[in-house]
């Protein structure tokens, strides 16, 4: 978990971060979390019978 103990302040008149959630990003996260979901189905169905072989 991110705390932030270890991170220096941002220098004077810097403005910090001035990043900006774009429309490619937002298309980026769903295919990324979409291909997670995916991933994570097909290990769950395609594992699940040898799984069931060893009772």
């Amino acid at each position: 978990m991110a705390i932030g103990a270890f991170v220096d302040a941002p220098a004077a008149g810097s403005g910090g971060y001035s990043g900006r959630v774009t429309p490619f990003v937002v298309l980026t996260c769903i295919v990324a979390g979409s291909g997670g979901i995916l991933f994570g189905y097909d290990l769950g169905i395609s594992g699940m019978p040898i799984f069931f072989l060893s009772f």
